[in-house]
């Protein structure tokens, strides 16, 4: 009988608690109960062979094991089951036309005769139990249950969410649904910045998803965040944080400055060793090589004693070299 099987089960699991994917024995195993499945289904022990079906999709699920299952279950009039796993197999990219057909007309002749609850979250992915968490979680949202008919509390569990919990009614022959938007479990990050008082970009899995204003801190979803800034001349900066629940993580983010943007010079004044000046500054003798000269607008002047002042602008031009070559005029007598 059905009880008896559920009893062979449980006992078969228990004896093959340390199965892994990775184990050689899986698919032997598989094999295994997939032979003894069929046979029993055969001899019309149903029962039997749906205890042996949920051991096959136990050592290797698949949408053909939650098919079979389901298929076993129906025949053996256990519903609700049967229903449980015709909407995990419909839930799955099978492509085989003839089982995906069967499973869908097994599970529209199923709806009217089973009180079922839609259950959706937002975001998806919860837990979801009936009344009581001690009777075990009946999947993940979005899915169609089945419960007794009633009233129900449906109770909703997710890891970085608070739990949620919503009251439904159910009845036979009609599908009731369960919506809930789970609030996010939270923590506060502080963020200092040098320079000071920048706004901090805010990065979740690679996408940017808020930004922390200059000199404030925030209340963010628990989680790994990468925490970035960018300031104007300066190399970006980053960083990665866990947010914690209930806590106050804080980061620290520092920007070293670029280097300047320079050029070279390079300037004559023919034959005559004089002075440069740039920009005022007593700098070289001509001939003169100066690199790493501040890009922009330089003045440059040249004094020789015996010679008029020379004064000109010349523009430098990132990681390119300028060549100036100045004549002098030699100064008149009695000038000064």
């Amino acid at each position: 009988c059905w009880r008896h099987a559920v009893a062979l089960v449980a006992l078969i699991c228990g004896w093959l608690a340390p199965w892994s994917t990775a184990s050689a024995d899986t698919a032997t195993l598989t094999r295994f109960f997939d032979d003894q499945a069929r046979a029993a289904f055969a001899d019309g022990e149903y029962g039997e062979a749906l205890a042996y079906f949920l051991l096959v999709d136990r050592a290797t699920p698949s949408p053909g094991a939650a098919y079979n299952v389901a298929v076993t279950a129906h025949t053996a009039g256990e519903h609700a089951l049967a229903f449980a796993y015709l909407d995990r197999y419909l839930a799955s990219a099978d492509t085989v036309r003839s089982r995906r057909t069967d499973a869908t007309r097994r599970a529209a002749e199923l709806r009217g005769e089973l009180a079922l609850v839609r259950v959706e979250s937002d975001p998806p992915g919860a837990l979801i139990y009936v009344d009581l968490k001690e009777h075990g979680s009946l999947g993940k949202t979005p899915r169609t249950i089945v419960v007794t008919p009633g009233k129900h509390q449906i109770l909703l569990d997710s890891p970085r969410h608070l739990p949620a919990q919503v009251a439904v009614k159910a009845d036979e022959g009609k599908l009731a649904r369960a919506d809930a938007k789970l609030a996010p479990r939270t923590g506060e990050l502080a963020v200092t910045t040098t320079p000071a008082n920048l706004p901090v970009e805010v990065r979740h899995e690679g996408t940017a998803v808020s930004q922390i204003p200059a000199g404030t801190s925030a209340r963010l979803p628990i989680g790994r965040y990468e925490l970035r800034i960018r300031p104007r001349g300066h190399h970006p900066a980053s960083t990665f944080v866990v947010v914690e629940e209930g806590a106050t993580r804080t980061a620290t983010l520092v920007a070293r400055p670029l280097p300047p943007k320079t050029g070279t010079l390079l300037v004559s004044a023919g034959a005559v060793a004089a002075e440069l000046f740039v920009d005022g500054k007593l700098t070289a003798k001509t001939p003169a090589t100066l690199r790493d000269v501040a890009v922009g607008d330089r003045i440059l002047e040249i004094r020789a004693a015996g010679y008029r002042n020379a004064r000109r602008t010349v523009r430098v031009r990132e990681g390119r070299s300028t060549f100036l070559e100045i004549s002098l005029d030699r100064a008149k007598k009695g000038a000064p």
